[in-house]
């Protein structure tokens, strides 16, 4: 059952690193834009938050996903797209890692507090998550903080009977924290206090020398990308940003019931059992600390105190999204593995016989159940909103231009499905045309100057340097701040080679290659929770409630033939 358990979660893995749809257009155009001019050495969109006034996101972080994306495509170099096959090869090393940081967590809270059927549960039910099969694949810092506070949890799990505190898991809250995202520090606070009354000297110099391993070459990195000759820590005018400032609202603003909402759409009715540990956990550790008892092992009631902890503070944030709640995965996965393993024990102390049997009956059916739906909501995300991802553009659909130089490929109102250059012909460059969005759009990056040749040491740091002339130039374009419109993002639709999206911006434009698509807005929710697969129940009344459409490449017709819609 152990190696069942293992195989169905690197399946599920692999199967979001291929087929998951990208949930948030911050990771097209924050993450996989600019790890695309890295690594391409090209052209690529540049967001505000990389304009070297404003510094707001890590080159660090984004260097080493760069680096798998140059060395996947060079392997793939003959092959017709090898940026795309890099954009899939690349998410499946990020899934594969997460897979065997979850297969490590489970190992060690089996071994630390449930045995092998809690391992495998564990296994089972982070296998059946749908918010586990988008998060891991995605290149976002959440996501990157997901890992790391697995392993962190694995480290703290598998050092319960060590007497100092582990070095892995500060480390790994430090990665999480500097590198990926700077409020996941929260989430090591209460592995710090566990430690902080009985060994503070080996946790303090511990953290602090983790910080500044991390912190020094992050701050090299990102200073020499952004020049200007300033210093540059990312993690802290994010903070300034966000915190200080509190200009997060320009982005949207959520009502608290979001979070639940997402939480029962990404871990179906298992967050049920993981709410109903974590109350257990905090309800028995204050009675225990009111009774002056002794404690129970800090594991058991770590991970429901930094649900607790991550939950208080982000529900009470005006500005919400689904990947704030992805660095709390690993912790709501653990409690809802000891709710599914505690359950049957439970039941067994309160009834026997033939009533108990019938109980053990019903939980192993509501457990299969919430498994089921887990899986069903995978399929929903794949066939409904996998669009952008699927559509393959190959360079015979998208020819060059009438100058033979480039071919520009236009987006509109759907600018935030877009997947980005990685997934489209090297010689496409994407514009925006003006619709009915009023915020601020990318720019493009500045193009950097032609590659010099010479010996491969010198020719590797020239382009270096010409990837850094990119990064750190200024005045190619404004940006600001606060989401204002800027206009000078946008072109005419006359100069659009081709158009991406469901809309073809101009009327008469003709599709090239299209995907299906649900049309969330006109959709009722009962009917895009999951997807029912022909032949079970419901699947009619789902099916005709659903309303389709297509994302596409179109061909626009010649100019002054359309009109734009």
């Amino acid at each position: 059952m152990d190696l069942i358990s293992t195989a169905a979660l690197v399946a599920a893995r692999v199967a979001g690193a291929l087929w998951s749809p990208i949930t948030d257009c911050d990771e097209t155009f924050n993450y996989w834009e600019p790890a695309y001019l890295l690594a391409a050495r090209t052209h690529a969109l540049q967001t505000w938050e990389y304009a070297p006034v404003h510094a707001l996101r890590s080159y660090a972080y984004l260097a080493p996903h760069a680096a798998v994306m140059t060395l996947f495509a060079s392997i793939f170099g003959a092959h017709v797209a090898p940026w795309r096959s890099a954009f899939f090869a690349t998410r499946l090393v990020l899934a594969l890692a997460s897979a065997a940081i979850e297969v490590r967590l489970a190992a060690a809270v089996g071994g630390g507090i449930g045995g092998q059927r809690l391992s495998t549960t564990l296994k089972m039910v982070l296998a059946a998550s749908p918010g586990m099969f988008h998060s891991a694949p995605a290149f976002l810092p959440s996501s990157f903080a997901m890992a790391a506070v697995g392993v962190h949890l694995a480290a703290w799990f598998q050092s319960s009977s060590a007497p100092k505190p582990s070095r892995l898991a500060i480390a790994a809250i430090a990665c999480s924290a500097l590198l990926g995202w700077p409020f996941a520090a929260a989430l090591g606070i209460p592995f710090f206090l566990s430690y902080l009354m009985t060994h503070p000297r080996p946790l303090v110099v511990n953290s602090v020398l983790a910080g500044v391993v991390v912190a020094v070459p992050m701050v090299l990195i990102d200073s020499f990308f952004y020049g200007s000759g300033s210093i540059h820590l990312v993690p802290w005018q994010m903070i300034q940003y966000n915190v200080v400032r509190n200009q997060s609202h320009l982005y949207g603003v959520e009502p608290a019931s979001f979070y639940l909402k997402n939480l029962v759409l990404n871990w179906s009715g298992f967050i049920l059992l993981a709410a109903g540990m974590s109350v257990w956990d905090l309800g028995s550790l204050f009675i225990l600390k009111l009774n002056h008892r002794r404690l129970s092992p800090p594991q058991t009631w770590g991970p429901a105190t930094m649900l607790a902890l991550w939950l208080t503070v982000f529900v009470l944030q005006p500005h919400k999204e689904e990947r704030f709640l992805a660095p709390i995965y690993p912790a709501i996965a653990v409690q809802a593995a000891r709710g599914v393993v505690a359950v049957p024990r439970v039941l067994r102390r309160l009834a026997t016989g033939r009533s108990a049997l019938l109980l053990r009956l019903g939980v192993a059916g509501s457990m299969s159940a919430f498994a089921l739906m887990g899986v069903l909501r995978m399929l929903a995300m794949v066939r409904f909103y996998g669009a952008p991802v699927r559509l393959d553009v190959s360079s015979s659909m998208l020819p060059h231009s009438a100058d033979g130089v480039n071919a520009t490929v236009c987006v509109g109102n759907d600018w935030f499905l877009s997947a980005g250059h990685a997934l489209l012909p090297a010689h496409a460059r994407i514009k925006f045309v003006r619709q009915a969005f009023d915020g601020q759009l990318p720019a493009e990056y500045a193009v950097p100057p032609p590659p010099s040749s010479g010996p491969s040491a010198l020719n590797a740091w020239a382009e270096l340097l010409r990837v850094r002339d990119a990064t750190a130039r200024v005045g190619h374009a404004s940006f600001s701040d606060a989401n204002e419109l800027d206009l000078t993002r946008f072109v005419p639709e006359s100069q659009c080679d081709y158009i991406l999206g469901r809309d073809p911006i101009v009327t008469g434009a003709k599709p090239v290659a299209c995907e299906p698509i649900l049309l969330a807005e006109s959709t009722p929710t009962w009917a895009r929770i999951v997807d029912v697969p022909a032949g079970l129940p419901f699947s009619r009344q789902v099916r005709k409630a659903q309303v389709w459409d297509k994302y596409c490449l179109w061909v626009p017709p010649p100019p002054g033939q359309g009109i734009i819609n």
